[in-house]
């Protein structure tokens, strides 16, 4: 695990707006085990679901994948099959440290890593696209814009 998480503690808060920065990124695993109840039960089922559901010859996605918990589950649960990893944050100091965590899958052709805005993401070939505790990030009257289902939007 990594540093513990003591960003916002009376006192430390900058008056910026939250974002996945830096500083965020060493404390991440603390902030998210302790802010995220059933985090790591959510991790085990994307291993579960992808393991049940992913599909030789095709993409699996972790679309806003932080430090890579749900990306590790994925390459864990299809090594057995000629499967990609896709995995993709707007974050560059989280890609970053994925980088550096992720080094021989990369190498080894199994996993891609982009740095990129997953609202405008292509997803192609796809078995699997997880995006684990990342939807309250985006802002509904952009995918709405963009989806074919004509998702409606309420004015407050």
């Amino acid at each position: 695990m990594g540093k513990q998480d003591d960003i916002f503690i009376e006192g430390n808060l900058s008056g910026l707006p939250f974002s996945f920065n830096e500083e965020v990124t060493e404390v991440f695993e603390d902030m998210i085990d302790r802010s995220v109840p059933g985090y790591k039960t959510s991790v085990n089922l994307v291993d579960y679901y992808s393991r049940r559901y992913s599909q030789d010859n095709s993409y699996v996605y972790d679309l806003g994948c932080s430090l890579g918990a749900s990306t590790i589950a994925l390459l864990d649960s299809v090594s057995d099959k000629n499967v990609k990893v896709i995995s993709i944050d707007n974050s560059e100091a989280m890609i970053d440290k994925c980088k550096r965590s992720f080094v021989s899958y990369t190498e080894d052709g199994f996993l891609d890593l982009k740095l990129e805005d997953i609202n405008t993401s292509e997803i192609n070939n796809a078995s699997v696209v997880v995006i684990n505790f990342v939807l309250q990030f985006l802002d509904v009257r952009d995918i709405a814009e963009r989806c074919p289902c004509r998702v409606r939007t309420q004015k407050h």
